[in-house]
């Protein structure tokens, strides 16, 4: 494997695959299910009853209602009391139905608000944690597109480096000075990183894992020598005899 033909894939990424896109739509799913809980928790601490309903007394109405038509029988009382009476226990017998289908609904209305705060508290969690799924996935395709960069600058450093170096000896040969060779410049180390880099160092030496190896010296070594080229368009000076 050469530098010039070291292989780097990218592609346009799938908005629906993108790791940025998702961790975007992770997050709000996150703030809508906070902002769905606090507002189911305002209404089920609402909804909860603070005191007892408070109900007409039914039975005392009904035992006046009795009386006094005891007391009209012995001729105490007469029948327009008896009539009020019966209205009296009427009314009382509707509020106390009315009343109790308004606690019956607001007993059903307290205990789905309970249960969908347990809804609300659940969503909560799961889109946290979908949150933090995303970011992790995030990370991972952040670190591998930096692992794609660094090969791309390395393959590229070490095509520059080693034309240089060609150059920088078919000048010597030439019989020029050089003020700074290459011989003399310390080795350049750029290692490998990540399972791409080392998969591209142990392409050129298939025996070694390529783990923290010195991945520009194997590219270097691996590239394309130019001193061909250089040759061809620039032959040696005839030395006279």
């Amino acid at each position: 494997m050469t530098a010039s033909t070291l292989p780097v894939s990218i592609l346009p990424l799938d908005p629906m695959t993108d790791p940025t896109a998702q961790v975007r739509a992770a997050a709000q799913r996150l703030r809508a299910a906070e902002d769905a809980l606090v507002k189911t928790t305002a209404a089920a601490t609402a909804a909860e009853p603070t005191a007892d309903h408070i109900t007409p007394d039914v039975a005392r109405l009904s035992q006046a209602l009795e009386d006094c038509a005891a007391s009209h029988a012995l001729g105490e009382t007469d029948a327009a009391s008896v009539k009020q009476a019966a209205a009296d226990l009427a009314a009382a017998q509707a509020s106390a139905a009315a009343a109790a289908v308004d606690r019956a609904a607001a007993d059903a209305a307290a205990a789905g608000l309970r249960r969908r705060l347990q809804q609300a508290e659940g969503e909560v969690e799961a889109a946290r944690e979908a949150l933090e799924d995303a970011c992790r996935a995030w990370l991972v395709a952040e670190m591998q597109a930096a692992e794609t960069s660094y090969l791309q600058a390395v393959a590229a450093t070490a095509q520059a480096h080693g034309r240089y170096a060609a150059l920088a000896a078919s000048l010597d040969r030439r019989g020029a000075a050089i003020s700074n060779p290459v011989s003399l410049a310390g080795p350049l180390v750029l290692p490998t990183i990540g399972p791409a880099s080392c998969e591209a160092y142990s392409a050129v030496r298939p025996n070694e894992h390529g783990i923290g190896a010195n991945l520009l010296a194997v590219l270097a070594a691996g590239s394309d020598n130019p001193d061909s080229e250089i040759a061809a368009l620039i032959a040696p000076p005839k030395r006279n005899r």
